[in-house]
C-alpha cells in the first residue's frame, strides 16, 4: 500500500465520500431495449473503461442508472478490480456502484484511476462481507482516505494515465487482429495446402489429393506426465532450470526433467484440457498433461502437427463431467490430413513467423502494461508530478 510521509504542495488527505457520491437513482428496464446496459461482466479488470456492454430489452429487474461522467464500481467480489468511466449514459447492475463525482474536489477520469490503486484495492477486499459472494458497500468504500492533489494535477494525472490506456487498448486489438490472421492463413493452409493442386473430397473434409488422410495415433503416441516434481519452484535459475508442464504450459521449474527431447504437450485434464505447447528437450510434464517419449513418426514433422493439433481446438473433443478429461485414445483416433514432409515444413515456418510477430506484439502489450502500473502508482503517489505540464489543462470525464 501506497504511504506519504510528507504530502505534496497543496495535496490535501481526503475520503473517498469528499471525492463523490453514491447516485441513488433506480430504474425499470425499458422492455423496448433503448438502454445500453452494463453487467460486472463487462468491466474487464484493472481497465477504467466500458469496452463492451449489453441491451436492457432482456432484463426483469430494477437496475441503477448511471450517467456520462459517472464511475462504476463493482462491489461483488473487489479483488477482481472492476471500475470504469461512464462516457454515456445507461443502466447497470445493483452489483455496481454508481459514483458521481463532487465537482470542486474531484475530476471523474482522476476518480476512476484512483479506484485502481493498490490501496483502495486493498481498503474494499478488506471491507468485504460474505463468503459464496463477498460484497463490499458504499458505507465502508466512503471511508477510504487518500492524499488528492488539486483538480488541474488531477485533470494532468488523468490524461497521462489516459494515453497509456489507449495505447494498451490499441496494442491489444493489434494482438487480437494478429491472432486471427493466423487462424485465418491456417485454416486456408490446412485445407488447400501450398501447391495449388487441384481438391479431393475425403471422410474430414477437401484437401489436395497429394495428401492423405492418417489418424493422430499413427503418428505420435501420447502418454500421460507424472506428478509433480518434489523441489517444483516459481523461478528458472541454475538450480531449477527445467520448465515443468501443466495442462496449460509452463507452470514451474525443476532441476529434474522427463523429456530429452522436444515434444508435443496436450492439456489432458481441467480448463484448459486439449490445448497444445511445445516444450525444449530436458522439461518435465505433470500427469495433467499428455505428451510423448518416442519422437513423431517419420512422416510427420513435430512442428506441424502441434500446429493441426492446436488448429483443431482438441478441447471441443472433452468428456463432459465433474472434471473434463481428454484422453490420448480420444486424441489417437482423430483422422487428420497428411502432406509430404516438405509442404509441412513450409507450412510450419509460417505458422512460426505468424507466432513471432504475435509474441512481440504480446511482449510490447506487456511493456505498456507494467509501465501503467508503474505511472500509476508514482502519479497517485506523487512521486512523479504533472501538474506542470499542459497535458494537465486536459480534461477527461
Amino acid at each position: 500500500m501506497e504511504v506519504m510521509e510528507t504530502l505534496p504542495q497543496g495535496w490535501k488527505k481526503r475520503t473517498l465520500d469528499e471525492l463523490c457520491a453514491l447516485r441513488r437513482e433506480l430504474v425499470e428496464p425499458s422492455s423496448t431495449g433503448t438502454n445500453r446496459y452494463v453487467g460486472l461482466e463487462h468491466i474487464d479488470p484493472g481497465i477504467p473503461r466500458i469496452r463492451r456492454w449489453g441491451s436492457d430489452g432482456t432484463l426483469r429487474s430494477t437496475k441503477n442508472r448511471f450517467y456520462s461522467g459517472d464511475v462504476l464500481y463493482g462491489k461483488l467480489r473487489p479483488y477482481l478490480d472492476k471500475a470504469a468511466l461512464a462516457e454515456w449514459e445507461g443502466v447497470c447492475s445493483t452489483d455496481i456502484l454508481t459514483l458521481q463525482p463532487r465537482d470542486e474536489n474531484a475530476d471523474a477520469g482522476y476518480l476512476s484511476f484512483l479506484l485502481h490503486t493498490s490501496a483502495f484495492l486493498a481498503h474494499a477486499v478488506a471491507t468485504t462481507s460474505g463468503v459464496n459472494h463477498p460484497r463490499t458497500s458504499w458505507a465502508d468504500i466512503a471511508a477510504f482516505l487518500y492524499p488528492i492533489p488539486p483538480l488541474p494535477e488531477q485533470r494532468g494525472i488523468a490524461a497521462g494515465l489516459a494515453k497509456i490506456q489507449s495505447a494498451m487498448e490499441v496494442q491489444d486489438k493489434i494482438v487480437v487482429t494478429l491472432k486471427e490472421l493466423k487462424a485465418a492463413i491456417m485454416a486456408k493452409l490446412f485445407r488447400e495446402g501450398l501447391r495449388g493442386e487441384p481438391l479431393k473430397q475425403t471422410e474430414i473434409g477437401e484437401m489436395p489429393e497429394s495428401w492423405e488422410v492418417v489418424r493422430v495415433g499413427d503418428l505420435v503416441k501420447l502418454c500421460s506426465g507424472a506428478s509433480r516434481p518434489d523441489d517444483l519452484s516459481t523461478e528458472c535459475n541454475e538450480n531449477t532450470p527445467c520448465p515443468v508442464y501443466g495442462g496449460n504450459g509452463v507452470m514451474g521449474y525443476s532441476s529434474q526433467f522427463l523429456t530429452t527431447q522436444e515434444s508435443i504437450v496436450i492439456g489432458r485434464v481441467g480448463a484448459y484440457c486439449g490445448s497444445v505447447h511445445v516444450c525444449p528437450p530436458r522439461s518435465w510434464v505433470t500427469d495433467n498433461a499428455l505428451y510423448h517419449r518416442e519422437p513423431v513418426s517419420e512422416k510427420a514433422t513435430l512442428r506441424f502437427l502441434a500446429e493441426l493439433l492446436c488448429y483443431l481446438r482438441l478441447n471441443r473433443l472433452q468428456r463432459k463431467g465433474a472434471q473434463p478429461l481428454v484422453t490420448q485414445g480420444t486424441v489417437h483416433s482423430v483422422e487428420i490430413p497428411l502432406p509430404s514432409k516438405a509442404e509441412q515444413d513450409e507450412i510450419a515456418n509460417i505458422a512460426m513467423v505468424m507466432e513471432k510477430r504475435i509474441e512481440a506484439a504480446e511482449q510490447k502489450l506487456g511493456r505498456l502494461k507494467l509501465l501503467f502500473s508503474s505511472m500509476l502508482h508514482l502519479l497517485m503517489t506523487g512521486r512523479v508530478r504533472v501538474n506542470h505540464l499542459k497535458l494537465g489543462e486536459e480534461r477527461h470525464g
